[in-house]
């Protein structure tokens, strides 16, 4: 049986990712766009690592929709940002309707300001 590659993929260095391992170490704009450029299955990659606007903006040729952070973010933002746009796409909600929602987990959980950092920089493909 063929194993479907999910639409989605996160590339972060505190959750389990789909794409890649967790970072440990600053990664290229050029090396992400290279790997997204690589894949016909990614629609939306939620880049959920510090300062990964840039590379959200690199990469935007090549998928529907991009999720960057534009600052730093701590782990437990990062999970609580993750979980919450997962949860807005199983149920059904278009990848920029579930990032308008998200920000509402976190500032449920008490991260205020965490809530603010996140970026949508819609897709060319």
């Amino acid at each position: 049986m063929a194993r479907s590659v999910p639409p989605l993929a996160d590339y972060c260095s505190a959750t389990w990712p789909i794409l890649a391992p967790p970072l440990t170490a600053e990664v290229s704009a050029a090396a992400v766009e290279g790997l997204v450029h690589l894949s016909d299955s990614v629609k939306c990659l939620v880049l959920n690592a510090c300062y990964s606007d840039r590379i959200a903006t690199q990469v935007k040729p090549h998928v529907a929709a991009v999720i960057g952070c534009t600052v730093e973010i701590g782990d437990d933002a990062a999970i609580a940002f993750t979980r919450a746009f997962y949860r807005a796409q199983r149920h059904g909600h278009p990848y920029r309707r579930a990032f308008v929602l998200t920000p509402n987990e976190l500032q449920l959980n008490g991260m205020e300001d965490e809530a603010k950092t996140y970026e949508f920089v819609a897709g060319a493909a």
